[in-house]
This record gives structure tokens, sequence and C-alpha cells, in this order.
């Protein structure tokens, strides 16, 4: 599995996704309970900053990140 870095901005994806040897303890876990991936989190001024994408491949990680961030600005997740 690879993690890639994601941050965001008003919401959205604001850059390319830089892979990561490990998460950092600061972000919150969430689980995709389908996939057994996980999604992690960092929340900075009640939004959130950065997001980790686990995956196999980048275009993955990308869509589960876009994913996370569409139901969590829609009160799903």
């Amino acid at each position: 599995m690879k993690y890639l870095h994601y941050k965001i901005k008003e919401d959205e994806i604001s850059d390319d996704g830089h892979e990561i040897a490990s998460v950092p303890a600061d972000f919150i876990e969430y689980k995709i309970t389908l996939s057994g991936e996980s999604v992690y989190y960092k929340i900075t001024n009640g939004k959130v900053s950065d997001v980790i994408g686990e995956a196999v491949h980048e275009p993955a990680a990308k869509r589960r990140v876009q994913e996370f961030l569409s139901g969590f600005n829609t009160g799903l997740v």
C-alpha cells in the first residue's frame, strides 16, 4: 500500500499527491468499510487541511480523497 498526501484548500485538493512513508500521528483515521483501506485527515482552524489516501496507486488514492471530501462536506462522514 502507498500513502499519498494531499493539501486541501477551500474544500478541494490543491496539489498533486506526494507519497509518504507513514501517516503522521496527528492525523485522524477514517476507515472505508467496503475496501478496507483508510483515509487520514487533519483539521486546522476547524477545516480539513490535509488528507492522506491509502491505495495501491495514485489515481485510486486521489479518488478516495475526493470521495472523502465530498462526504465530509455534505455531512456523510
